[in-house]
Formats: structure tokens, C-alpha cells, sequence
């Protein structure tokens, strides 16, 4: 994977996760939407297997 596959990755997860790039919170880095994006995603499907 080269870097322009992860910046690619980076800006489609953003855009999956529902946020406007151009609108981020100061501080809010691409990596960290992603990674509470996932998290989510995680916990969601947790609660579906628990139920």
C-alpha cells in the first residue's frame, strides 16, 4: 500500500464516517475520525451479537 492508497483510504472513510473534511474540529486528524469511526462500528456489531 503506498501512501497515496492510504490517503485515498483516509478521505473515503471520512467521507463514509458522514464528515466534511473541509469542516473538521481543530485537532480532529483523519486518523483519529477513522479510528472512533471503527470503534463504533466495533461497538455496534458487539450489542448486534450480544442480542
Amino acid at each position: 500500500m503506498n501512501r497515496s492508497d492510504i490517503e485515498r483510504y483516509q478521505r473515503e472513510s471520512i467521507l463514509r464516517a458522514g464528515f466534511d473534511i473541509n469542516r473538521r474540529g481543530p485537532g480532529g486528524t483523519a486518523q483519529q475520525i477513522i479510528r472512533n469511526s471503527e470503534r463504533r462500528k466495533a461497538q455496534a456489531k458487539q450489542k448486534e451479537v450480544a442480542a
